[in-house]
């Protein structure tokens, strides 16, 4: 921890010469001012100043999410420390900060990252990724946050807010047409409904892009965007000490969903046409994605003279039906059906200390019920001539397993946080959660075929039928201890302990027991992996400059896990598994700074160094993954960014004209870390660059923006699956170098214009 300290002051002191990015700007009536904009984070489930808060969070706040047209967590993940966004398809996203593994979308499993809406959690996989449209801030919370934001959080949280209604009537509208037929409308309305008690808020967020992305084996074009979002909230505000918010949000997306493709050493003798070009794709079947999102929250604040209570209920309901070549093959020897049904309800209510006290406290309980459900029908026609189609002792065409999982989470828990000023300038916080959790549920298999095949009395034999009951119940105690130390005005120092944890679960991997009894596979998916627990140790300092001109933010950091589970995909049977890993360490240094050189210019950078391996993973007597590093983690990433202001004249408005440049080194996406290298070098940010220039009128009410978001076109890969076995015959994959994956790779360039009307 000494030397991790060091390191993280010795960062400090050098961010001066490494400003960072805009995090907001003066009013727009003063474009020039050169002062950073004070921003109020709710890290600790109360509003604070940045400076003053002792957890490592990256904020975004309104004026810096529109001029960087930041729509989707991967804009976000591009320009916060420690943060990996992975998009599978329009459906399926999943969130990684600071070495926490990239999961599946099953039932019985959760994620490592959460994401909340107005404090209420979403319910995973499929419901992560929301419309970032009228949005008071984003915020990027590091780190284990167990005790305030409860279990599944052992990476961190994302706590998003939207903007509430307001009592003075206004609005506004734009449009924004791009590359590929790109169309996008986006209208707000707020204002009084009832007098000075009622308003209201409705937000609409509709856009359509042609696909674009070739399909070489359908001989047409794939990959395109249909999806519509709404917001509609009423506040109510009956008397000057109570509150109440009314929430509702929904999402319709028809877009193409999963798009596998290729990349590969090798042009297979069994696939002689096979394209390896980014912006193509071999899939014999192009994907669909029918997702609908629901969500309804209400919220309750009453304050009085010893501080506030509150009371937060929300309701989440998710369909997501997508279906995809699994392989991205001409042949589709692996074709998928998933629809995924999750139904979750959440309620917490907590009491809030007055703040300026002394001794300040929080605390509450909280309940979640949620029903997860997922049935994956899987539908093979296998190369005979492949490894793996050749595996089998009979033809493998025709065949069907469909594979189920429902289950039944019932979460309760209760929790506190007390801060105590020590001396006036050192405080000392505790908390702790307290959490009983019970899952329940079932799985099956179920194996059909081709009717009149001549295989039909065998083929049961290698697809045995299975089903089995499940549940188990876990306790956990997750506590958390800050002491942080106004070093003077302007500069804060703090260091942290902290607990995370995440449920045990099951998974449905036994669907690759080809050949076993059923009692062996019905074992198999009633045996559960345990739960995911993690130690964190943080070091930091937050500095803001007299002159309000400089910010710079720094942390160090050690996470040591415990049992963390891991899902890999198995490329001989072409299902996911899921694991415990012994241990498993994440360490590194996280510098954001900002720095308003002059009154027109302000520069800025973001720095990561990470190194996340495996301490303890035998795997098999075989394979030892001990030492490897943990997927999806890269050890350096940067972000520089620039951003410059001048008025054109008193009548004529302002311009504001900005960019970044991102780039990380590469990731691993296996734990054996066995990757070839051409697949190493695409898996490189090197550098994605995206610009933005926009026009303000004097009144301020119009606003006209030319943008382009990876303007370099790079197509880095952000992960990947090897399915060699599925392309290559026995003597190609006898050579060691003879590999294929299908890949997922960054959003290509978009080049548009948007004009925005304020009324």
């Amino acid at each position: 921890m000494i030397r991790v300290g060091l390191l993280a002051m010795c960062g400090l002191a050098a961010a001066s010469a490494l400003p960072s990015r805009v995090m907001a700007d003066a009013d727009a009536s003063e474009p020039a001012a050169g002062i950073l904009e004070e921003v109020t984070v709710t890290a600790q489930k109360r509003e604070t100043r940045l400076e003053d808060t002792p957890i490592a969070v990256s904020a975004f706040t309104p004026d810096f999410i529109d001029r960087n047209r930041i729509q989707s967590l991967d804009d976000v993940a591009l320009r916060t420390p420690s943060l990996a966004f992975v998009q599978l398809n329009k459906g399926e996203a999943y969130i990684s900060i600071r070495g926490t593994l990239v999961n599946t979308p099953g039932a019985g499993w959760d994620d490592s990252v959460t994401t909340f809406i107005d404090d209420v959690p979403m319910t995973g996989a499929g419901d992560n990724s929301p419309d970032l449209y009228d949005l008071r801030s984003i915020e990027v919370l590091r780190g284990p946050q167990g005790t305030l934001f409860g279990r599944n959080v052992t990476g961190g949280a994302i706590v998003i807010h939207t903007q509430q209604p307001s009592f003075d009537a206004q609005g506004k509208f734009e449009g924004t047409y791009g590359l590929d037929n790109l169309a996008q409308l986006r209208g707000l309305w707020t204002g009084p409904l009832a007098g000075h008690e009622l308003a209201g808020k409705i937000t609409v967020d509709v856009k359509h892009r042609d696909d674009y992305l070739n399909n070489v084996t359908l001989h047409d074009k794939t990959f395109g965007d249909s999806v519509a979002n709404s917001r509609g909230q009423l506040l109510w505000e009956p008397s000057d000490s109570i509150r109440v918010l009314l929430s509702g949000d929904f999402t319709h997306d028809q877009s193409s969903g999963k798009i596998v493709r290729l990349s590969g050493s090798l042009e297979p003798s069994l696939y002689p046409n096979l394209s390896y070009n980014p912006d193509e794709t071999n899939q014999g079947k192009n994907s669909e994605t029918r997702k609908n999102v629901l969500g309804l929250s209400a919220r309750v604040d009453w304050d009085a003279a010893w501080g506030t209570l509150t009371s937060i209920t929300g309701l989440r309901r998710v369909h997501n039906d997508t279906n995809w070549s699994r392989l991205g093959d001409p042949d589709n020897q692996a074709l998928t059906t998933a629809i995924v049904q999750d139904k979750q309800y959440t309620e917490e209510l907590r009491a809030a200390s007055a703040s300026g006290a002394r001794l300040s406290w929080l605390g509450g309980l909280f309940y979640l019920h949620a029903d997860k459900q997922e049935n994956d029908l899987y539908t093979f026609n296998l190369n005979r001539s492949t490894v793996n189609g050749g595996a089998f002792p009979l033809p493998i065409a025709g065949v069907a397993q469909n594979v189920g999982q429902h289950i039944v989470d019932q979460v309760g828990a209760v929790f506190g946080e007390v801060s105590y000023a020590i001396l006036e300038p050192l405080k000392l916080t505790l908390g702790g959660r307290g959490q009983w959790e019970r899952k329940s549920g079932s799985s099956a298999i179920v194996a059909s075929f081709a009717p009149g095949n001549p295989f039909d009395a065998f083929y049961p034999l290698i697809f045995p039928n299975a089903a089995a009951d499940y549940s188990d119940t876990w306790w956990s105690f997750t506590p958390k201890v800050t002491l942080a130390y106004q070093a003077q005005e302007g500069l804060l120092l703090y260091t942290t302990a902290a607990k995370g944890y995440k449920s045990g679960g099951w998974d449905t991997s036994a669907s690759s027991d080809y050949g076993k009894p059923s009692s062996v596979v019905a074992q198999h998916l009633a045996t559960s992996f345990q739960p995911e627990q993690v130690w964190s140790y943080e070091l930091g300092a937050k500095y803001l400059s007299p002159d309000r001109r400089w910010q710079a933010n720094a942390a160090a950091f050690i996470a040591d896990y415990r049992d963390m589970q891991t899902n890999q995909f198995n490329p001989q049977t072409g299902v996911f598994e899921t694991s415990n890993v012994g241990r498993a360490r994440a360490k590194g240094i996280e510098l954001e700074t900002t720095e308003a050189l002059t009154n027109w210019l302000t520069l800025g950078i973001n720095y990561t160094y990470q190194l996340a391996r495996y301490t303890k993973y035998v795997q098999s007597a075989a394979q030892n993954n001990t030492g490897n590093a943990i997927p999806e983690t890269p050890k350096h990433s940067i972000n520089l960014n620039a951003e410059t202001k001048f008025v054109l004249g008193p009548a004529l408005g302002y311009v504001t004209v900005g960019g970044d440049y991102t780039y990380r080194t590469a990731v691993h996406f296996a734990d054996t870390n066995a990757e070839p290298a051409f697949l190493l070098n695409q898996s490189k940010y090197d550098g994605i660059v995206n610009l933005h220039t926009t026009w303000n009128s004097a009144s301020d009410q119009w606003h006209v923006s030319l943008f382009a978001t990876n303007l370099t076109n790079r197509h880095t890969v952000t992960y990947a699956t090897d399915v060699s076995g599925f392309y290559l015959t026995p003597a190609e994959a006898a050579i060691p170098a003879n590999r294929i994956y299908s890949v997922v790779r960054t959003p290509s360039r978009l080049v548009g214009l948007t004009v925005r009307r304020e009324f």
